[in-house]
């Protein structure tokens, strides 16, 4: 057996590779410890240490069938194919990082303690499919998990851990949600609710079961009860619930979202091709109950039509580019323009000390075009890259200098035909994120 602690724990399990891991905790980074190509089944304890979005890429990963509970769960196994780490390390990265909590444990290499090893992970796979024997069992306990874990943040229990969640990591809890249009103002009965303590709100039938701890989706609504293109929809977590708590005869039952309670980052990012496929998914028929064509509006009858909802938005999403196709010939001509660009601004932000040369090595072994795909969308191949990038783009903010910025190019007219609607969404979000007055039509 050989000590391990500090780094030593993430670089035994790049040698060890794991194919099965029984760990109490995994946290949003689990892909930055554990080869997703070695990974063969997972059992982790379902409670608040584990974050519901984990589990959700795990399921996306290795499918349902691989992943399993146990609630009691608390050893931090991870067993290869010769080899095994033991010790006090959960799959987070207050675990694994050497940058967190003291750790320690041993890397095991004899074969009958090894072979010991994987009968005890054999042992809590029993009682995890006794405790959870089906997919449906494993489904509703991941969908109350990410009701607690939403709790315990907005009561501080746990902090958020900081980054917006994409929306092919929330489909499993659609459940959670209700996407509603809104218009026009609202008045409080103060009788019933202390305004001061309001940050939003929304207002539904009193009689119907609004649930606290949910989340609104709320898209401004038309006096048709059509979606406003122009204005974009935002989030609202309901808190509280008042019987009567609007003065509305129709709408008076009052879902609050306080303003004395910790932030709780929010279902998914409302990012400009999450925007424009939510848009397009409500102009469906199939899906007319979420409009408000009719008075009074239920939103009970959109609730069996979430998770299908949801599930359109994303595909709206992996949908190719609208934009009209030129002639080929066109195509590759303003492929060269935009790279002959792209390379003059990298060119003058580099000299002007704006941005690192990394772009420029890039650049220097592929057309601008490939280099923007790359790095304008999260990858962990990238990663390096593309923080270079947010770096620089953050440098050219400060300076008024985002003409420059690869993102700024893409987003020019001419060249949106060279990239899919989600790169040109991903180029916009980035440049909002530098700078909120940042606008332009995708």
């Amino acid at each position: 057996m050989k000590l391990l602690h500090g780094s030593g724990i993430k670089q035994a399990l790049r040698e060890i590779a794991p194919r099965q891991v029984a760990v109490a905790y995994a946290g949003k980074d689990w892909r930055d410890y554990l080869s997703t190509d070695h990974l063969q089944e997972i059992i982790l304890s379902p409670t608040i240490g584990s974050n519901p979005f984990a589990i959700s890429a795990l399921v996306s990963q290795l499918g349902w069938e691989r992943v399993h509970f146990l609630d009691n769960l608390h050893t931090k196994l991870y067993l290869g194919k010769d080899a095994a780490a033991l010790g006090s390390f959960n799959l987070t990265a207050n675990g694994l990082s050497a940058e967190g909590l003291e750790e320690a444990g041993y890397l095991v290499t004899e074969e009958q303690a090894v072979d010991e090893l994987r009968q005890l992970f054999d042992s809590y796979l029993n009682k995890a499919n006794a405790n959870y024997p089906n997919v449906e069992a494993k489904s509703t306990r991941l969908k109350t998990l990410h009701t607690l874990w939403g709790q315990a943040m907005r009561t501080g229990v746990i902090r958020a851990e900081g980054e917006d969640e994409s929306l092919s990591t929330f489909l499993p809890f659609a459940d959670n949600v209700y996407i509603c249009g809104v218009s026009g103002e609202v008045d409080y009965n103060e009788d019933v609710v202390d305004s001061s303590i309001i940050e939003q709100t929304m207002t539904f039938r009193d009689d119907e079961e609004i649930e606290r701890d949910k989340w609104i989706l709320c898209w401004p609504s038309d006096r048709k009860g059509y979606p406003r293109l122009r204005m974009k929809p935002y989030w609202m977590r309901i808190d509280e619930v008042y019987s009567n708590g609007a003065l509305d005869e129709t709408y008076s039952r009052l879902a609050v979202e306080r303003n004395d309670r910790s932030a709780v980052p929010p279902p998914f990012e409302l990012t400009p091709s999450v925007v424009a496929a939510l848009y397009a998914t409500l102009k469906q028929e199939r899906f007319k109950a979420f409009l408000w064509l009719e008075d009074p509006w239920y939103v009970a009858p959109t609730l069996p039509l979430m998770p299908d909802f949801l599930a359109e938005v994303e595909r709206q999403m992996r949908k190719p580019e609208t934009h009209p196709a030129p002639e080929a010939t066109d195509l590759d001509s303003i492929r060269q323009e935009f790279d002959a660009v792209v390379r003059r601004n990298m060119d003058i932000a580099h000299s002007n000390g704006y941005i690192s040369a990394s772009i420029l090595t890039l650049l220097a072994e592929d057309n601008a075009v490939e280099v923007a795909r790359r790095l304008i969308k999260p990858s962990r191949v990238w990663e390096t890259a593309r923080n270079e990038l947010r770096k620089g783009l953050k440098s050219l903010a400060k300076v008024n200098e985002l003409e420059l910025s690869l993102e700024h190019t893409m987003l020019e007219e001419r060249y949106k035909p060279l990239f899919t609607q989600s790169e040109l969404g991903a180029a916009y979000a980035n440049l909002y994120e530098v700078n909120r007055e940042y606008r332009t039509t995708l």
